[in-house]
C-alpha cells in the first residue's frame, strides 16, 4: 500500500516540519496524522505522482491543513497563544501580538513565504517546492513582503 510506504519514509520529515510550524509536539503529531489519512484517501492519486511530487504532495497537505487550522482559529486566539508562530518572540505579549498583526497585513501568499522562511527556516527552493513555484518567484515575494512589512513599521 502506497500510504504505508510514504509513512516509512517521510513521517519523521513531516514530523518535523510539523513541529516547526507549531513547536507542539501534539499539534505536529495531529498534523501529521491528518496528512497521512488524506494520503489513503487520495492513493489513486499518489501512485501517479513521481517520488519527488509525492514528497510535495504531503508537504503541501500539511501545510494547508495547518493553514485552514489557524485560519478557523485566527478569531480565537487569546494573547497566549499568538505566539504559535514565532519560536524567536516567546514572553512578550504585547511583541507577539504586533508581529501577528502586522503579518495580517500582508497577502496570504506573501504571509505563507514569511511564515516559511523565518519561523520554519526553509528555503527558497524548499518552500517553493511545497507552494509549487519557482525559487526565484519565492524570493521575489519574500521581497515585496518584508518591504510591505518595512512600510508598516
Amino acid at each position: 500500500m502506497i500510504a504505508q510506504k510514504l509513512y516509512e519514509e517521510y513521517y519523521n520529515d513531516l514530523y518535523r516540519f510539523g513541529r516547526s510550524l507549531t513547536e507542539d509536539p501534539d499539534q505536529a503529531e495531529d498534523l501529521v496524522a491528518e496528512t497521512f489519512l488524506r494520503a489513503t484517501e487520495n492513493s489513486l492519486l499518489l501512485d501517479q505522482l513521481t517520488e519527488r511530487e509525492r514528497k510535495a504532495w504531503l508537504f503541501r497537505v500539511l501545510k494547508n491543513y495547518f493553514i485552514d487550522i489557524y485560519r478557523r482559529r485566527k478569531g480565537e486566539i487569546y494573547l497566549e497563544d499568538a505566539g504559535v508562530f514565532s519560536p524567536v518572540i516567546e514572553d512578550n505579549t504585547l511583541e507577539k501580538t504586533a508581529v501577528l498583526d502586522l503579518l495580517n497585513h500582508l497577502s496570504p501568499s506573501h504571509q505563507q513565504v514569511v511564515i516559511f522562511r523565518y519561523w520554519s527556516g526553509l528555503n527558497s527552493r524548499e518552500i517553493g517546492d511545497l507552494l509549487s513555484l519557482a525559487p526565484s518567484t519565492v524570493r521575489y515575494r519574500l521581497s515585496v513582503a518584508l518591504k510591505r512589512l518595512k512600510q508598516l513599521t
